[in-house]
């Protein structure tokens, strides 16, 4: 007898609270890195970080963040690549490892970086500490390590870029500014907030100036082709270069450099370079490393960027094995955005028939040796062998 009733599923409903019970300590294995973190720095003298504390015990006011915590939820965030405040403060809600460490609470994106502006060098040196640590318990091994950069945009217009005769204007008119308004503060009797912000902002262009003034002439210095070709930077931000980024195009960008241990993915230097071409930055990275971990990597490896010869010869010198691509061959790279069937290698000259082959099927008179041109009714041949025009 045929069966025509439909088949049954068990229902799944997603629209249902359900309230049940966690285990904080059960979110992460017993071997999980936030645990190592947790750990560490339980070891260490934090005692720095407790100068700015007001809060406590027997008097008003709101507890604050533990500074163990804090310095724990940025060392989990950078060894998983996170340096966003407001990043880890989303994660606080689900990713477990920040969720054992904060014990199910959010700590505020704001409490996150104000710690991390308040105590930037001190920070510095313990991070420099953690990994140390990381080394000698072989959490961090060094066996191998990846080298890589990144371009970021900056929040720099491209107008605002000027040449060195120009800056020196604007400085000399911004000089002046600043002057009339000494003048002017001395005789005036009564300060408002407005003209202490128009001041400022005076002084504070001056100062972008100088600034842009000094790098344009560094770079100027350290060319070694084109020196006639004036340089430039911008009037805002004089830290920011145009750079080639990833979609093909230039624009004012900082060049982030990352060096990462590959057997546990933790980044173990970080530094914002304002150099366009990552082929200066392996041998500085390799010297970081050293300096803070105290030995160099067994091996490195970075794509064809960073190769060349004089980085090679100096790797091998500091005892690190290199493996890196050579790259495209300069006379083999096409610029972006040209015809692959116009490479180089598609122009043939045949001195037996003096004609020169083109792509596209195309024939051309080549021109005679010792400078003699062909005579002008050298024949354009097509692939039919019929005469035919230059595409």
């Amino acid at each position: 007898m045929e069966n025509n009733n439909p088949p049954r599923f068990e229902p799944i409903n997603r629209q249902q609270i359900v309230l049940e019970p966690l285990d904080v300590e059960q979110l992460i294995a017993a071997e999980h890195p936030a645990r190592n973190i947790w750990e560490i720095l339980g070891r260490m003298d934090l005692s720095r970080f407790l100068g700015t504390v007001k809060s406590v015990e027997g008097h008003a006011g709101r507890n604050l963040w533990e500074p163990r915590l804090l310095i724990a939820m940025w060392v989990y965030g950078y060894a998983r690549g996170l340096s966003s405040a407001r990043q880890i403060e989303r994660e606080c809600h689900y990713e477990p490892g920040l969720r054992w460490l904060t014990g199910l609470q959010v700590v505020n994106h704001h409490t996150l970086s104000d710690f991390r502006v308040a105590h930037g060098e001190a920070l510095q040196n313990l991070f420099v500490q953690v990994l140390g640590i990381l080394t000698m318990e072989k959490l961090v091994t060094l066996e191998r390590v990846t080298v890589d950069g990144t371009k970021v945009r900056a929040c720099a217009n491209k107008k605002t870029f000027s040449r060195a005769q120009k800056i020196r204007e604007h400085l000399k008119v911004a000089r002046q500014h600043v002057a009339q308004l000494q003048r002017d503060e001395a005789e005036q009797e009564k300060r408002t907030r407005q003209a202490a912000a128009k001041r400022r902002a005076v002084r504070e262009r001056a100062e972008r100036l100088e600034q842009a003034l000094a790098e344009v002439e560094r770079w100027q210095a350290e060319k070694k082709t084109e020196r006639t070709k004036p340089c430039q930077a911008s009037v805002s931000d004089a830290d920011a270069q145009f750079m080639r980024t990833s979609d093909h195009g230039l624009a004012p960008s900082y060049n982030v450099q990352l060096v990462t241990d590959a057997a546990h993915k933790l980044i173990v230097d970080v530094e914002v370079s304002k150099q366009p071409s990552d082929s200066y930055h392996l041998l500085p990275a390799l010297d970081r490393v050293k300096q803070q971990l105290g030995t160099f990597p067994q091996q490195a490896v970075a794509d064809g960027d960073y190769t060349k010869r004089e980085a090679v010869v100096a790797a091998a010198a500091r005892g690190v094995d290199y493996y890196g691509s050579w790259g495209a061959v300069a006379e083999e790279r096409l610029p972006y955005g040209i015809d692959p069937a116009y490479h180089p290698a598609a122009f043939r000259y045949d001195p037996r028939r003096n004609e020169l082959d083109l792509p596209r099927g195309k024939t051309a008179g080549a021109p005679e040796r010792h400078g003699a041109r062909n005579p002008p009714e050298a024949p354009l041949r097509g692939p039919s062998g019929n005469l035919s025009s230059m595409p």
